[in-house]
């Protein structure tokens, strides 16, 4: 009995370990790709705002932007950034991977979004100035885009990082699980713009908020680019990227939803009562 006494003074703390390096490890999801499935919805309506072009950027796995500016090294397997159009559902497609942390920030997805002027009914008070770059913004994306207008400039980050941000920016990782093995994530998010004016960029209840723009916004002109991250830009007429619930095969181009019902594996959170209820047992 002492010595059974012994190893469950001596095993149960290594269990732990075992327990808390699964959640350690299961929070590293860099290397996995990222489904993004947004919505976006006007405010005022709530109806699906359809031709809107949403444009990411972010930094790789590594932490480096593909910018003049950024200090990292970028790679060139990676597309560091793109655009998807809202579908008359108003929805938005993004495949990618978990950016890593840069100067200290924490992982964190630029996102701007962009409508056809005609779409607002007041032109003056719907739209969200960027506060860094703004030259640059009009310089480089806008040239080709004459009709097209920001109405949201902000950034989204990962729940598991516990960055404190109002919940409208935080995405929620589920784990695509197949056998024992997690072979990609998903996430859901509902973006809520303001087309029909009365806030001149200051927060309102229901609205997603704007953030900071940032000093890394591309200078190429990514309009054309397409929304799968994961791989080369392609930038003639790019077939768009559109996730459906078989994560386990080639993505296919259905306007199929991501399943959001995805849980996270058990492995080790059935270990842990198992080894401690066989190793009591010896202390009878």
């Amino acid at each position: 009995m002492k010595i059974c006494s012994f190893l469950l003074v001596a095993v149960y703390p290594l269990l732990l370990s075992l327990f808390s390096l699964h959640e350690c490890v299961a929070a590293d999801y860099t290397s996995l790709p990222l489904h993004i499935h947004g919505l976006l919805v006007d405010h005022g309506t709530l109806r699906p705002v359809s031709g809107a072009r949403v444009q990411f950027w972010q930094t790789d796995v590594n932490g480096a932007y593909l910018h003049p500016r950024s200090t990292g090294s970028p790679g060139s397997s990676f597309q560091y950034f793109g655009t998807d159009i809202t579908n008359d559902e108003g929805e938005v497609f993004f495949r990618t991977y978990k950016p890593a942390m840069y100067a200290g920030r924490p992982p964190h997805i630029h996102f701007k979004v962009w409508i056809d002027d005609s779409k607002s009914s007041n032109s003056n008070s719907n739209t969200v100035t960027s506060t860094v770059d703004t030259d640059n913004n009009n310089n480089n994306n806008n040239n080709n885009n004459n009709n097209l207008k920001t109405v949201l400039t902000s950034q989204f980050y990962f729940a598991e990082d516990n960055t404190g941000k109002s919940e409208p920016l935080v995405l929620h990782l589920d784990e695509v699980v197949v056998g024992n093995a997690v072979i990609a994530l998903v996430a859901n998010k509902t973006v809520v713009i303001d087309l029909g004016g009365g806030g001149n960029g200051a927060p309102s209840p229901g609205l997603t908020p704007s953030d900071m723009e940032g000093p890394f916004y591309p200078v190429a002109d990514f309009f054309e680019m397409d929304n799968d991250l994961t791989s080369t830009a392609k930038t003639s007429s790019p077939a768009l990227f559109r996730a459906d619930n078989d994560l386990t095969s080639t993505a296919k181009t259905s306007s199929s939803t991501p399943n959001s019902t995805m849980q996270r594996p058990l492995r080790f959170q059935l270990v842990l009562p198992a080894a401690l209820f066989f190793l009591g047992q010896c202390m009878f």
